[in-house]
């Protein structure tokens, strides 16, 4: 949905392509109505079958995630329990951010996401920060989205690593380049490689080979929803903050960073490394405490 968007504003969405959408009731304002990817799944199925249901439903005087009018009937799909509490969570974590950057600290986030992906996250949660590391550590950003540091993937492994990733198997995929968060393989500099399969267990057996056969050029990350992701092995999140400290003129005592995923292990190993609750159980071994939120230890230090 996402990339149909990005396409759309760019003017790359071809008309019939745009009318398809348009038929299943795509919503091309992210920022207008805030809807995650399986809900538009849902919608799109119901849809087939009750031509009138309607996505993003407001004339309430409330928003309902998907009504179908002939049955009087309306779907909420992550529950408003779910959304009260996710966004009460962000809020404290905002304040706190808010906070600590008030008294002259840095605040940094480390993230797997692509460029575009941390932008709508960006927007949505109206988040501030002083720098931002993107897939995994490939791309450093400051505030103003001025490239610092990029890592590309070697050009030539690429077509390799294609082979081996066995995408006849996969379900979705996409790669990054610096800001480009949607390319092709044909694209030159890759930051990011992105393959998603059935299952976990058929992810992490690709995952363990590319890392096995490819260690001397890239590291390859288990993520969420049977996914892995490919960045060079010049970088990780721990790296990347190294250089940028480095930069900074700071002192690596003073630097806290927290996690829950595979990729987070080393930042969290090398640094004064915490876990959140719900994290990957390998994150957890090595991270001093675990937190329910970034904000809990933000008040900490």
């Amino acid at each position: 949905i996402s990339t149909q968007r990005s396409n759309y504003k760019k003017g790359k969405l071809s008309n019939d392509r745009k009318e398809k959408l348009d038929e299943i009731g795509m919503i091309w304002d992210a920022k207008i109505h805030r809807t995650s990817f399986y809900e538009q799944a849902i919608f799109y199925y119901i849809k087939q079958v009750f031509e009138d249901s309607i996505n993003c439903y407001v004339d309430l005087g409330f928003e309902l995630d998907i009504y179908i009018p002939s049955l009087k009937l309306a779907i909420e799909y992550d529950g408003w329990p779910w959304h009260k509490s996710v966004k009460k969570d962000i809020e404290k974590n905002k304040i706190a951010i808010n906070e600590f950057r008030k008294k002259g600290n840095i605040f940094v986030i480390a993230t797997g996401r692509s460029y575009f992906d941390f932008q709508n996250k960006v927007d949505e949660y109206n988040l501030n920060y002083d720098y931002v590391i993107i897939n995994h550590g490939a791309t450093i950003l400051d505030k103003n989205n001025n490239i610092l540091i990029n890592f590309p993937i070697k050009n030539e492994i690429i077509p390799h690593i294609k082979n081996d990733l066995q995408l006849e198997k996969s379900i979705k995929g996409f790669c990054c380049s610096e800001l480009e968060s949607r390319v092709d393989f044909n694209h030159k500099n890759l930051t990011k490689i992105n393959a998603r399969y059935n299952s976990k267990e058929e992810a992490m057996k690709i995952n363990d080979n590319i890392n096995a056969k490819y260690f001397e050029f890239v590291n390859s990350y288990y993520v969420t929803i049977n996914s892995l992701e490919i960045i060079s092995n010049k970088t990780n999140k721990s790296k990347a903050i190294d250089l940028l400290i480095n930069k900074l003129k700071l002192s690596k005592e003073n630097v806290y960073t927290i996690g829950d995923g595979y990729s987070d292990i080393e930042m969290v190993k090398n640094f004064n490394g915490y876990a959140m609750k719900k994290s990957v159980d390998e994150l957890k071994k090595v991270a001093k405490k675990e937190y329910d939120s970034v904000s809990e230890l933000i008040n900490e230090i």
